[in-house]
């Protein structure tokens, strides 16, 4: 008997132990952006595997539902910026347009579109009260209006970020070096002279006032939904509790980092979950034993759409590689121009990270995105970057430096060029060693980027005083329904639900399996023409500061203005969960930040979770911005040491972008006054609350710059705490039997690749079909739009488990737009890639990946089949690239804790402590006083002074003396 009553004891202990541990997590990642959605993921599956129980809110639920997992999934907002970017829609983000793109599009517009989502609208009314939320994780982006969540749930709010923009140091707090540190979105200089310092702080001051101002419109939605006494958002954004960010020292430049901030990069990449690869799949990657180029230019940019001359000459350079293959990323192949070279195989979709680490891969072609870039840096694999916007400029320029990766401009892509890119990354051994080096920096870690943010999530869980132990419950807001941009967030999402913590996830992609204390709170997309169909003539439209005016519109405004009039976020506003509510709120951070108005109405930490590190997030975090050696994300072009004229571009390009980001994203502060009360602060004030921020770099790919402690490096957390679906049979079995190697070929999940120009698709053919036996497996959206004549060695697919891919023995080459979330797996895995930028961070991402010699860029605007023949055969035949590549993916993975446990800890961390527990005090002080430049004004007031007194007087003497002397002179005179 005695025994009996001790085992049920036991039992109970054991149920309440089981009830305790994990948090209730409410997710939230409204970017309907694959792939900045990879780290997100992997995140959210990493603390769902700790025994939290996550609610994520996004458009991109989980294709196989796990336990603790609830997807919330949401309709994507800004899609046409998002899925189907094609290259008409590049000059959009070029320059400072980007930044009005990116607080509208990717801020008003998402913040607008969930915060009026039903089901968003239900958990801001209604929050579950059993249990209810601990914790809110979020995207920490242009849309942070959700914050406010965690303001009304009085919960600490996780911040995650695939980068690290501009704006987040002014949020967290974190010292902010603009004389070292370059703005994101603009050139990736090296080492900054005075000139690119000058034009480093003008750019980044400039562009973050008009982010900011452009985001205004989220105070309004936030006092609307959230009530009037709500803080502005700029407000909130200082209440962030945690930020856990995909950067890592082996890449990004080592900075001071606030203890707030967490560097959990490459946490899609290390601690991969993507599905593995189909048998199919598997079968074309083991066959391509003479090696494969993985090319895509992500799930944004439609690699179809680009200009007929672009496609040819990767056709022709592609075929000269056979019997090396190309893996191409290929979103409706049908659209492609006849001449597809028999090496190529096309597919719409495969696990990026199963291709970037298969042995067989030579190099990645990518448009520099940041997620795919460090993928490819996690596995060693060299690159050949081709970036098209935002970041991938400044991200491809960094692997350039280090020698992993080729950059090549998508305006000026030819056959030469890409024959030549082709030819030095496969065959000279210096980007694959270099590349091979990086991984091995880039996952040298203590712990993994998933471990380590999983740690701090359940940090800020740990140490704030909740009745429900220690499981916090969480709000994701995840407004983007951008697939790619989910990736992190999800994986965080499912992190956070497996540790015993309770997330709702409001987003447009629910879990495809459910999970358990994962609840989704999906919504309906937004903005669907930029994330679902990209064409390649959307491209034009993110050139420049039109790309800015997309963020701050399409993904920042728009969203904001969409989701807060979603019924589903109006009743988690007006009737949040209260048993238990909200501890944190997890959100991304991009350009719909109206979203933090929750964390103020909720009163609750705000994590931000970002695919990239903007321009304008420094400002938001508080991190310490040095625009001298630091380039823009989205500068078409980064520089590994930037002389005067550079610097001097950095800082214009990235104080004026960040000025009109902020002032495109204005109309987010009516919304946020509108909806969660007129007393509620300002956007930016809101921004300046966020508790912690997760972005999705790492050391080992991005330069090593200072952080605030605020700010957390989850980089690959999706890639390396890969919870992906397995390959299907028949990818299993086509990779399997590519054993002379196959080349994954995918330009993301945003880009139409079909709808590139003719020319470029029959380039790609060409080349492809030089590659033989090599192997091209190339993601095509639809293939029946693809040109005939597609080669008989190229597979082209839909979807399939990208991480399963990269990580494919048979895998010798990546050819990617260069998203971030992609090259990330592709890093993760040791696969060199050959880039082709589109837009945004990609061209940085790409020339980065050159930098470290384990990339080749392209230029989509100049791919021709002598170009790809050259970046082909460079990239499968040098080995340096490969060589590179490998240690790169050792560097990227060498962690001390995986992505995602390093998200969730500091998301813990912020549950534990409490609001403002990692807060910089920066946040509070005017810029000018961070700066020292009311000191150093004085110094130089009392300096002169002194001096202009000592002239006085030595000329009073002076002249005394010879006034004597003249009466002395006329006495002798005399």
């Amino acid at each position: 008997m005695k025994i009996l009553v001790n085992i049920v004891v036991l039992f109970f202990i054991i149920i309440k132990i089981d009830n305790c541990i994990g948090y209730r997590i409410l997710a939230l990642f409204p970017l309907n952006v694959k792939s900045h959605f990879k780290m997100y993921e992997r995140l959210m599956k990493g603390l769902v595997e700790r025994g939290h129980q996550v609610d994520v809110i996004s458009s991109l639920p989980l294709d196989t539902p796990i336990k603790n997992y609830t997807d919330i999934v949401l309709d994507p907002i800004a899609s046409d910026h998002t899925d189907e970017f094609t290259y008409d829609l590049l000059p959009l983000y070029n320059g400072l347009s980007q930044f009005e793109i990116i607080a509208t599009k990717a801020g008003n517009d998402i913040c607008d579109g969930i915060l009026r989502n039903s089901k968003v609208q239900d958990i801001i009314n209604n929050p579950p009260t059993n249990p209810p939320y601990d914790l809110i994780i979020m995207e920490l982006a242009a849309g942070n209006c959700f914050i406010a969540f965690g303001h009304k749930l009085n919960i600490p709010v996780v911040a995650a970020s695939s980068s690290f923009w501009p704006f987040t140091s002014n949020m967290f707090g974190n010292p902010e070096n603009l004389a070292v540190t370059a703005n994101l979105f603009t050139h990736n200089f090296d080492r900054m002279k005075f000139f690119d310092r000058m034009y480093n702080v003008i750019f980044t001051f400039y562009t973050n006032y008009i982010f900011n101002k452009l985001r205004a419109p989220q105070d309004g939605m936030i006092k609307k939904k959230f009530g009037p006494s709500t803080p502005s958002l700029i407000e909130l954004e200082k209440q962030f509790d945690l930020l856990l960010l995909n950067t890592h020292p082996s890449l990004e430049d080592p900075i001071p980092r606030v203890p707030g901030l967490i560097e959990v990069g490459g946490l899609h990449a290390l601690d991969d979950d993507s599905p593995e690869l189909s048998m199919a799949d598997k079968k074309w990657l083991d066959e391509s034993t003479d090696g494969f180029i993985y090319f895509t230019f992500g799930s944004i940019a439609v690699t179809e759409s680009f200009p007929l001359s672009t496609i040819q000459a990767f056709y022709k350079s592609f075929a000269k590689l056979a019997p090396l293959r190309i893996l191409m990323r290929v979103k409706r192949p049908e659209r492609l121009p006849p001449g597809l070279p028999e090496n190529i195989k096309i597919f719409t979709w495969i696990s990026q990270p199963k291709v970037l680490k298969h042995k067989n891969i030579r190099a990645f072609i990518t448009h520099g995105g940041l997620m795919g870039t460090q993928e490819a840096v996690a596995h060693g694999v060299p690159m050949i970057g081709v970036p098209l916007f935002c970041d991938q400029f400044t991200n491809v320029d960094l692997y350039v430096r280090k020698n992993i990766a080729i950059r090549l401009e998508h305006k000026e892509i030819t056959e030469k060029k890409l024959d030549f890119a082709l030819k030095e990354i496969l065959e000279n051994p210096m980007y694959r060693n270099n590349a091979k080096k990086l991984a091995i920096k880039f996952r040298d870690r203590p712990s993994s980027p998933l471990d380590t943010a999983c740690y701090w999530i359940e940090y800020i869980g740990r140490h704030v005083e909740f009745d429900n132990c220690f499981g916090y419950r969480i709000l994701g807001l995840f407004p983007l329904n951008g697939k790619s941009h989910f990736k992190m967030p999800e994986s965080l999402m499912k992190g956070l639900a497996k540790r015993g913590h309770q997330v709702d996830i409001i987003s447009f992609f629910p879990l495809d399996i459910l999970m358990q204390n994962y609840t989704d709170i999906t919504i309906e997309p937004l903005v669907n023409e930029y994330v679902d169909d990209f064409n390649y003539d959307i491209f034009p439209t993110y050139k420049d500061i039109m790309q800015f005016k997309m963020y701050a519109t399409v993904f920042g405004n728009d969203v904001c203005e969409g989701l807060l009039k979603n019924s589903k976020v109006q009743n988690i506003i007006n009737n949040p969960p209260t048993n238990p509510p909200y501890d944190l709120l997890i959100m991304e951070l991009y350009a719909a930040n109206c979203f933090m108005a929750f964390g103020h109405k909720l009163n609750i930490p705000v994590i931000g979770v970002s695919p990239a590190f903007f321009p304008w997030t420094s400002a938001i975090i508080g991190n310490p911005e040095n625009l001298a050696i630091t380039s823009n994300i989205f500068l078409s072009t980064t520089f590994d040491r930037m002389k005067f004229v550079d610097r001097m571009y950095n800082v214009i390009f990235t104080f004026y972008t960040n000025y009109i980001f902020n002032k495109l994203r204005a109309p987010q502060d009516k919304m946020i006054r509108k909806t969660f009360g007129p007393s509620t602060p300002s956007l930016m004030e809101l921004e300046k609350t966020f508790d912690l921020f997760l972005v999705n770099t790492h050391p080992s790919l991005n330069d090593p710059i200072p952080r605030v402690p605020g700010l957390i490096e989850v980089g690959g957390l999706h890639a390396l705490d890969d919870d992906s679906a397995e390959l299907s049979v028949a990818d299993k079995k086509w990779l399997d039997e590519s054993t002379d190697g196959f080349i994954y070929f995918t330009f993301g999940s945003f880009a139409v690749t079909e709808s590139f120009p003719l020319s470029t698709i029959q380039a790609f053919y060409k080349s492809f079909a030089k590659l033989v036996p090599k192997r091209i497996l190339m993601r095509v959206k639809r293939p029946e739009r693809l040109p005939p004549g597609l080669p008989s060695n190229v597979k082209t697919f839909t979807w399939i488990s990208q991480a399963k891919v990269l990580k494919h023995k048979n895998i010798r080459a990546f050819i990617t737009h260069g998203g971030l979330m992609g090259t990330q797996e592709a890093v993760a895995h040791g696969v060199p890639m050959i880039g082709v930028p589109l837009f945004t961070d990609q061209f940085t991402n790409i020339d980065l990946y050159v930098r470290k010699n384990i990339a080749i860029r392209l230029e989509h605007k100049e791919i021709s089949e002598k170009k790809l023949d050259f970046a082909l055969k460079e990239i499968l035949e040098n080995p340096t690239y490969r060589i590179n590549a490998k240690k790169l993916a050792i560097k990227f993975r060498d962690r001390s804790s995986s992505p995602l446990d390093t998200a969730c800890y500091w998301i813990d961390y912020i549950g534990r402590h409490g609001k403002n527990a990692l807060r910089s005090r920066t946040l509070d002080m005017a810029w000018w006083q961070v700066q020292l430049l009311d000191v150093y004004a004085a110094i130089i007031f009392i300096i002169t002074m002194i001096i202009t007194i000592l002239v006085i007087l030595i000329k009073h003497l002076v002249k005394k003396f010879h006034f004597h002397t003249s009466i002395s002179d006329e006495k002798k005179n005399s």
